[in-house]
């Protein structure tokens, strides 16, 4: 190597020498170029005196566009210890819209999938962040292009941002989130660490949650979304531990297309919420109105797919939400020693799935005085209530068929059934076979 190249390479690294020292020596806080506030997350960590958000002087070159540079900023892992972007890995940005003051600033389908607490932090590192660039008043934020379906404002400003108590201890929680096992018949629980502030509603956050449905790694592991993606929590609130959730009209479409998937559904939400301390039960709105009249839900241990206590799997044949055919729903129940399956059978029908009444076709109040059989014909005695308390709620022709499809299905050697109420003949006094042209696809 001559002495010219020699040269040469020495003037370089002793450059770079320079350089590297210029950029240790560097120190943010006596930088007299132009910088922006950038609001972070503070971690679960933080002590109780340390607020939600962090602001941190970040320096920016001085040509550029300090909207684009703020928000690049806010997509990406900050340098500091203990703070955290207030984005998920993924999100990215796609434009950013001018109109005076108002900005509008367009982010990737990642966006998407932040809801409750997630999606009010982002929202007001966001505004907070750019609020502060000179000529900047208030920030729109769009799903490529569209609205965030879980936020109704169009714009926002540093007055309206939800960001509750910020000075409030962040707090952890676990929480039991029941999704669908894929096949329609059970849900199936995964516990998920919530990390939110000591005034936020965790019923809100698992029933937000069950809407957005389980993330990639979940579904791989067979986790479905059962409810229509659709839909929107209008209110929630708990009031002496019950819990009244009121949805949006999407959620009833696809409730009914089988009991298999109304059942499923709802105790995908009930038993999440009920998995929760301080809720015992819930009622179902939508728009405003039960849907279930007064009936509350609560937590149903037999739906859970990996239930362990010893139990027979029957198909009960409920009677469907328009009142005119019977569905088939695959139903647990607890396999009772001394018990015939005839009486668990009888039993469960005037229970309810939930053991509580709900679904049960029988007339409210109804007893069973007795079961037995006689060669293969059941015999099915019922308390007066049976037909005192009749109703019109259900076409009593289905209600009896509902009991009789159900026992001949549980028991291949019964072919036909007997009612009688206080001992006497009901109706005709005749048996009465399945008629299987009732039956439709549930």
């Amino acid at each position: 190597m001559n002495k010219k190249v020699t040269a040469i390479i020495i003037g370089i690294v002793s450059v770079l020498i320079v350089l590297l020292v210029v950029l240790l020596a560097f120190n943010k806080d006596s930088y007299d170029g132009d910088v922006i506030s950038v609001y972070y997350l503070n971690n679960i960590s933080s002590p109780v005196s340390e607020p939600a958000l962090a602001m941190v002087k970040v320096p920016v070159g001085r040509s550029g566009d300090r909207v684009e540079q703020a928000v690049r900023i806010l997509l990406s892992d900050p340098v500091e210890d203990g703070l955290s972007r207030p984005f998920p890995i993924g999100v990215k940005l796609l434009g950013i819209a001018y109109a005076g003051e108002d900005i509008t600033v367009h982010l990737s389908e990642e966006y998407g999938e932040l809801y409750g607490v997630a999606l009010a932090c982002a929202n007001a590192c966001t505004v907070l962040t750019l609020c502060e660039i000179e000529g900047v008043s208030t920030v729109s934020i769009t799903v490529e292009g569209k609205p965030h379906p879980a936020f109704s404002a169009t714009k926002l400003s540093v007055e309206n941002i939800v960001t509750g108590d910020m000075s409030l201890r962040p707090v952890e929680l676990q929480a039991v989130l029941y999704y669908s096992d894929g096949n329609t018949e059970y849900v199936v629980g995964e516990r998920k660490n919530i990390i939110m502030r000591e005034n936020e509603s965790i019923a809100r956050y698992v029933v937000e949650e069950l809407i957005k449905g389980p993330d990639s790694d979940s579904s791989a592991e067979g986790y479905k979304r059962i409810i229509n993606p659709n839909t929107k929590l209008l209110n929630i609130e708990v009031s002496n531990n019950i819990c009244y959730v009121n949805l949006s009209k999407e959620f009833l479409d696809g409730l009914y297309k089988s009991k298999a998937i109304e059942v499923q559904t709802l105790y995908s939400i009930t038993n999440s919420l009920c998995s929760t301390e301080s809720i015992e039960g819930v009622q179902f709105l939508v728009e405003g109105e039960r849907i279930y009249g007064n009936e509350v839900m609560r937590k149903n241990e037999s739906v859970i797919g990996h239930y362990k206590d010893e139990t027979i799997t029957i198909n009960l044949y409920v009677i469907s939400q328009d009142n005119k055919y019977l569905e088939m729903l695959p139903t647990r129940i607890d396999a009772v020693s001394g018990f015939d399956i005839e009486r668990l059978v009888v039993e469960k029908l005037i229970s309810g799935i939930d053991g509580y009444g709900f679904m049960s076709v029988i007339p409210k109040g109804t007893m069973l005085l007795g079961v037995e059989r006689d060669r293969q014909t059941c015999i099915v005695n019922f308390s007066k209530e049976f037909t005192s308390n009749y109703a019109d709620n259900y076409d009593m022709n289905l209600i009896v068929q509902s009991i009789v499809t159900s026992l001949t299905s549980a028991n291949n050697n019964i072919q036909n059934v007997l009612l009688l109420v206080e001992g006497k003949d009901f109706g005709d006094g005749k048996p009465i076979y399945p008629d299987n042209s009732l039956v439709g696809v549930g």
